[in-house]
């Protein structure tokens, strides 16, 4: 079982509709489902039109019609700062790695430096144990 169905098959008992309906609905609207909530916005798209287009509208129906639109705008809005909280948490971890390439630098740099004074002392030593050795 994919993902996609597994989503269908749990959306479908939550709001207790028909597995079939559900796919009819991502069928109609011809949408990417990569999510769970994909799946539940989709069928809310895809059932509101269908509602409205009902002469005689039920009060049941109202309120179904009027909650399925504030699902939508809820999930419209989750989605929005679910995108923001994304894009922060990126901007976040491209600013560690930056910083940690910056210390991997530094550390490469004093390693260098390191080396260069050690040959420099070895080079001083050498030069006093010639000195040395000649006087």
């Amino acid at each position: 079982m994919t993902d996609t169905e597994r989503w269908i098959r749990e959306v479908a008992q939550e709001i207790n509709r028909s597995i079939a309906s559900l796919k009819r609905a991502i069928k109609d609207t011809e949408t990417e489902i990569n999510s769970k909530y994909d799946v539940l916005l989709c069928y809310a798209k895809w059932s509101v039109p269908k509602l409205r287009n009902v002469e005689k509208q039920e009060a049941l129906y109202k309120k179904r019609i009027e909650n399925l639109e504030q699902l939508i705008y809820d999930l419209q809005n989750v989605t929005e700062k679910m995108k923001v909280e994304f894009s922060e948490q990126l901007e976040r971890k491209d600013k560690l790695i930056n910083t940690q390439n910056e210390i991997i630098v530094d550390r490469e740099r004093t390693i260098a430096n390191q080396a260069r004074i050690i040959a420099e002392m070895e080079g001083l030593l050498r030069a006093y144990l010639w000195l040395a050795g000649s006087s």
